[in-house]
Order: C-alpha cells, then structure tokens, then sequence
C-alpha cells in the first residue's frame, strides 16, 4: 500500500500544556470563509526543463502533518472570527463514482488559547450539483455533502502538531473511508480513528492523482 504525505492548510498559525475537553456532538454546517487554501498540491503535472509533464497513481490511504509554532490569524467574511482549518483532502473513487473526502482539524483562537476540533466531509464529485444519498457514518448525511464532527475538543498553546490520515476499505461489500486524526503538544498525544463513512453503491475505493475525471484529479488543501 503506498502513502502519500501531504502537508495541507489555510493558514499559518498556533502555543505546551492541553486540555481535552468532551462535549455533546453536535452537527453544523463549518465555513471558514471563500480565500483560496494554502499548502501542498498533487494534481498529477511534474514540471520539467522539456515542458509539463502528466502522471497517475492510486493508493488506498493518505496522510497529512501539519505544526504550527505561533502566531495570529482571522478568518473574513462570512466567518469574521479568529479560525482557520487544516484540511486533508483527496478524491475518493468508487467504480463510476468520484468523491472528494475531507479530513479536517478546525482551530480558533481562545484567548492565549487555541481549540482544536477534528471535522469529516464528504462531498459527490460524479457531476456537477450531484448530491448524497444513504452515505453512512457517525455524522449526517444532508442530501449536499456529509459531515461528522468529533465531539472532544483539544485546548492547547502552541507549539502543537496535528495529523490527518484517510485509508479506502470495503466495508459490508460498499466502498468506504475510515478517518483517522492524532493531535501532540510538548506534554499531551493522542491519536484515535473517529469515523467510518459507507458509501451505499457496490464495489471498492481507492484514491487517485492524475485519472481521467470530470474534476481535476488532485490531492491538496
């Protein structure tokens, strides 16, 4: 199995000491605000002194570390707060289906604090406008996209560490993803599997750069 390593956010941004604190899951919608990402990209394009040159690859799993040392940050409108978000995301095949999986920490400041959340989304990349349908998981499935937040959050200074990591399986003979996310500061780790997403259609999945797609095929943030 290979493993790609991808480093993906919005932002710079965080401070050694954690606080977890558990509260009841809840369900909403997060928007962070319209400014384009910031980070690693793989769309399968190599630059070369010959031109651009095309690639391909699958893999049933990719991973993502992000660490962030300090500093201060906002998020416009239609956020207006002091946020931003660190996001793992991947196109999802699944035979004739495509899909794009987020693993996502949300952070915000708290006074010399910072909250961190883990976030899961899943969105139907087959065509424009397409919706969801049956997909399954700890989270909610709104007919738009699928969204599952874990309801621990982590309360921490900087400097701290958060991985993001999404492996393909099958699982009751359907596709689906299982997430992962692991948060460290200088005094605290923890890494966990928080939630598995069935898509309801037959077959297998797998992720992919480069692979003939109405979207542009691309791993990236």
């Amino acid at each position: 199995m290979r493993k790609a390593l991808l480093l993906l956010f919005f932002l710079f941004f965080l401070p050694p000491l954690v606080t977890v604190i558990y509260v009841s899951a809840s369900q909403g919608t997060y928007n962070f605000g319209s400014d384009p990402a910031v980070g690693i990209s793989d769309n399968g394009v190599v630059c070369t002194p010959s031109g651009e040159r095309t690639y391909s690859f699958t893999t049933r799993a990719v991973k993502g570390e992000f660490t962030f040392y300090g500093g201060q940050f906002f998020s416009g409108p239609p956020v207006n707060s002091p946020s931003f978000s660190v996001q793992l995301n991947a196109q999802l095949f699944t035979g004739h289906q495509v899909y794009w999986a987020q693993d996502v920490a949300l952070v915000k400041s708290s006074g010399s604090a910072y909250v961190v959340v883990a976030v899961d989304n899943l969105w139907n990349f087959t065509i424009y406008h397409a919706g969801l349908q049956g997909v399954t998981g700890k989270g909610i499935d709104n007919g738009t996209f699928y969204e599952y937040a874990y309801p621990t959050r982590f309360v921490t200074r900087a400097p701290f560490t958060v991985t993001a990591e999404m492996v393909a399986i099958t699982q009751g003979g359907h596709p689906a993803v299982e997430m992962f996310f692991s948060f460290s500061n200088s005094t605290f780790s923890t890494s966990f599997q928080y939630d598995t997403v069935v898509i309801p259609v037959g077959g297998y999945s797998f992720f992919g750069v480069g692979l003939p797609s109405i979207y542009p095929t691309t791993l990236n943030g």
